[in-house]
């Protein structure tokens, strides 16, 4: 009797075994097919960006090409009216000088001369404070004349329309003599907020005797 309880007891040890067995082989299966499903996820992701990626760096490339040929289609365009530009440039000046006898172009920090007997020279100087832009001017009178001489004169400023937009009035009692010179400065009073391209000095000089 007790002989057939061993071979019992072998038989279902045996059994347990391979169940054992089966178990962690299919644990092992299922590990594996989840590895394979997750890397083929990633896969996918992978492609899926690769493709975007390739399709965005082909639409910037195309807008990249686009930009260049409209920004050399432009400077194209700006060359080709240059000189027309030029041609009205120069229509202005002379409407503005043709509307105002003896305007000249204002210049800054250049001695100008004028066609004036007693007035030989200004320069005009751009000032910054506070953010603000100031004109000041620097003219130098001369006495050629064999007379004694009143200074009186006003600085008229004018944009690019020939619009007047400043003036400052001088009135010297201090006589000149003959061959004598003064300069005088100072900084112009603006009617409005505007940015001067011509000048005009009305000659007040009166014979003092």
């Amino acid at each position: 009797m007790p002989k057939y309880i061993n071979a019992d007891n072998n038989l279902n040890q045996t059994k347990k075994a391979g169940q054992s067995r089966r178990s962690r082989s299919g644990h092992s299966t299922l590990r594996i097919i989840m590895l394979a499903a997750t890397l083929a996820v990633v896969s996918l992701i992978l492609v899926v960006v690769s493709i975007y990626s390739s399709a965005r760096i082909s639409a910037l490339n195309q807008n990249k090409h686009q930009l260049e040929y409209a920004l050399k289609k432009t400077q194209n365009q700006l060359e080709t009216l240059k000189p027309e530009m030029e041609e009205v440039k120069a229509s202005l000046n002379e409407l503005v000088n043709s509307r105002i006898p003896g305007l000249y172009k204002l210049e800054t920090n250049k001695v100008m001369d004028v066609q004036s007997e007693q007035i030989k020279n200004i320069v005009f100087t751009v000032l910054k404070r506070s953010g603000k832009i100031y004109y000041k001017y620097l003219l130098v009178v001369e006495n050629n004349s064999a007379k004694k001489l009143s200074p009186s004169f006003k600085v008229l400023l004018f944009n690019r329309d020939g619009i007047h937009v400043a003036t400052h009035k001088v009135e010297d009692g201090t006589e000149l003599t003959a061959g004598e010179s003064r300069d005088y400065t100072s900084e112009i009073e603006f009617l409005f907020e505007a940015e001067p391209r011509y000048f005009y000095i009305d000659n007040l000089i009166l014979t003092a005797g």
